[in-house]
């Protein structure tokens, strides 16, 4: 079974919205460098998180994708996680977070 870029990223997205203000800047980071298709910029994204052989690979893997798809992929992702990222849902909860912090 293929799984395509927008779905995986969809499912990351969404198993990360609980915690949308701790998480959506670092993986708004990667996700970045993942479309960027530059590998290299990819594991320096990805290094502050200290990935395991295996997830870096499964990153790597997914950036291919993304060379293959094309640009419009890459804009169509882009455009869905923006639009999760300023949702209602995840704005509140971005809100909460701060309001919680300081």
């Amino acid at each position: 079974m293929k799984i395509t870029a927008v779905t995986f990223s969809l499912v990351l997205v969404l198993a990360l919205g609980s915690q949308c203000a701790e998480s959506c800047p670092g993986f708004y980071i990667v996700f970045g460098h993942l479309a960027s298709k530059n590998p290299d910029a990819l594991k320096w994204a990805m290094a502050p998180y200290h990935p395991t052989k295996t997830e870096e690979k499964a990153l790597l893997k997914i950036q291919e994708c993304y060379k293959k798809a094309g640009m419009f992929s890459v804009l169509l992702d882009g455009t869905v996680m923006a639009k999760m990222l300023f949702s209602p849902e995840c704005l509140a909860d971005l809100r909460l977070n701060i309001l919680s912090h300081g």
